[in-house]
């Protein structure tokens, strides 16, 4: 099969509702097997499709309210299906070419999260609301660029350098697992898990290596080594984000950078506060917020804007005392 091959939304959408032929559906299931993301996808439209079916025979009147709902179905499927085509064309033609590649943009939605495999071997998974620029160095070096959060599990090449470049910050690795969170300049972190790393920031002319089970931050305007946040940063991989004795500022963070929304503190001091608790990532804003309040008594509470821009805690008692 020839890398970055691409079908038409109509076909998936006959694979889907089962009208494809024995050469469509094996074309479709060619093209899927390009991912894993592609193959879970597709499986997932399917069910989907399935159940509307299903809502749909419960219907008494065939109503048009019902049919309506599958316009809207197909619409939806379709759309995603050609962006899904689009971005991974894109993603596969272009990580191919090797030596001659120019930079491919890959961006992963608010609330959801993406796996990717390089034309190297590398796996990259990559969390909410974030974005990656996939580039190859003139040296031969395998470059990559980071805003946001993802997990790395490199393939081993001796020769040419894996770099993950953060702005004026990079991790250079020749086979190994780590994860880099890097939403912000002042929002940065570097998890190993297998293999040695070694992190460099320019502006602050700052470098060290890491050990397996090492983990660094940037906090404060300074790095500290080994710092324990509490965060569990291999779980999110999962869909779940898990705390543990982990502080407020800690976890919001987290919910700040997975929704893209801005977070504030009726009190500094409510920043300090700590506790464990976990989410899947697929929930709504409001529903993690309810379960990080229910994990402080619900001494705590929440104040979304308008706009959806920003969400403030608040005491519930302003002589409240946790």
């Amino acid at each position: 099969m020839e890398n970055g091959k691409t079908i038409s939304s109509d076909l998936v959408r006959k694979w889907i509702d089962g009208t494809a032929d024995k050469e469509e559906r094996e074309a479709v299931a060619e093209w899927a097997s390009q991912s894993e993301y592609l193959e879970k996808k597709l499986i997932s439209d399917k069910m989907v499709y399935l159940a509307s079916l299903s809502a749909e025979a419960g219907s008494k009147d065939g109503s048009k309210s019902s049919r309506v709902r599958r316009i809207i179905y197909w619409t939806m499927t379709a759309a995603a299906s050609v962006a899904i085509v689009l971005s991974l064309f894109l993603f596969y033609s272009e990580v191919n070419k090797g030596r001659e590649l120019s930079a491919v943009n890959i961006s992963v939605p608010v609330g959801q999260m993406s796996r990717l495999k390089l034309s190297d071997g590398t796996e990259v998974w990559l969390n909410s609301n974030s974005q990656l620029d996939v580039v190859d160095g003139h040296r031969g070096d395998r470059i990559v660029a980071l805003k946001g959060e993802a997990f790395f599990e490199v393939a081993k090449d001796t020769e040419h350098p894996f770099i993950v470049r953060c702005g004026d910050r990079s991790v250079k690795v020749l086979g190994t697992s780590f994860n880099v969170t890097s939403y912000s300049p002042d929002n940065f972190s570097v998890t190993l898990f297998t293999g040695s790393v070694e992190m460099t920031d320019a502006l602050n002319d700052y470098c060290c290596t890491l050990a397996p089970g090492e983990q660094i931050d940037f906090v404060d305007g300074h790095y500290v080594r080994n710092i324990d946040s509490g965060y569990d940063s291999y779980g999110w991989k999962g869909g779940k984000q898990s705390f543990a004795d982990a502080s407020l500022e800690t976890i919001m963070r987290r919910v700040g950078d997975y929704f893209g929304v801005s977070i504030e503190f009726q009190e500094e001091s409510m920043k300090l506060l700590r506790c464990t608790c976990a989410f899947h990532s697929g929930n709504s804003l409001e529903n993690i917020l309810d379960i990080i309040c229910m994990a402080y008594d619900d001494n705590i509470k929440y104040v979304i804007s308008e706009d959806r821009t920003t969400v403030t805690l608040e005491y519930r008692n302003t002589n409240t005392n946790i």
